[in-house]
């Protein structure tokens, strides 16, 4: 299920990725341990404070290890938990995308838009899914839709698959290595002119897994993040076909 934010969609926060989960054996298990080592310093300190004739009853009789013993299991916990966070933020996959033409030229000519996304940050990961949510002309609001739907809805628009569009799907364990810029990443779609005139909203939300088990996402607004040149090539498309005026790609429904 996809989740959204009820922020503005020009919002650019609703692009950012955002850690979801952590790994439970890497860090809720060792947190686990260290809750209870804590909480077992502090029996035993409690049971040094008492009378000896006290530790002869139960429950005060009871213990498991002795204060030295715990201090230092808590004190390596600890910094291997810290440590492990640490190394975990410093190596955190960071996913980008880009769109523009070929050979990013950004030329007011261009006809095709190709969506590169790429993972800028040092760590690999590797894609746990993907999820659509569009939005077509003439629909009220945007519904989540399988890969397979949306071709489908191109297709009897009239529109060629692999001319007028062509949408990537990446399967669940497909790497995303480090790359320095968007080209060296992976091309998830390409879409014409023509195309993009038919879609209002089209949302990719990714989600990924890093090297050490935490799970990532991040929200792709593909429509909102056109260059404004393939904006407005939108529009006056639009205006042609629909008899509308010059307005926002992301806002015109006929």
């Amino acid at each position: 299920m996809m989740v959204y934010s009820r922020r503005h969609r020009g919002d650019e926060r609703n692009g950012l990725q955002k850690l979801i989960s952590r790994s439970i054996f890497y860090v809720y298990f060792p947190l686990f341990i260290l809750i209870f080592l804590a909480a077992n310093f502090v029996w035993e300190v409690v049971r040094a404070n008492v009378s000896q004739q006290a530790l002869t009853s139960w429950p005060l009789r009871f213990t498991l290890l002795n204060p030295s013993t715990t201090a230092v299991l808590v004190g390596a916990t600890a910094t291997l938990l810290i440590g492990r966070m640490q190394w975990a933020h410093a190596n955190r996959p960071a996913l980008g995308f880009a769109i523009a033409d070929e050979g990013f030229k950004f030329d007011p000519s261009s006809d095709m838009w190709h969506v590169w996304l790429y993972n800028a940050g040092p760590g690999i990961a590797q894609v746990e899914g993907l999820r659509y949510k569009v939005r077509f002309v003439n629909d009220s609001t945007s519904t989540p839709a399988t890969l397979s739907e949306i071709n489908h809805t191109l297709a009897s628009r009239g529109l060629v698959d692999g001319d007028d569009y062509f949408i990537r799907w990446i399967g669940q364990g497909a790497p995303l290595a480090a790359a320095k810029n968007p080209a060296e990443g992976r091309r998830i779609a390409s879409l014409s002119t023509a195309a993009l005139a038919h879609i209002v909203e089209l949302d990719i939300e990714i989600t990924i897994i890093d090297g050490v088990g935490d799970r990532h996402r991040r929200n792709l607004l593909i429509i909102d993040s056109l260059p404004s040149i393939a904006k407005s090539a939108i529009s006056q498309l639009r205006g042609e076909r629909y008899g509308e005026g010059p307005s926002s790609c992301s806002s015109a429904v006929p």
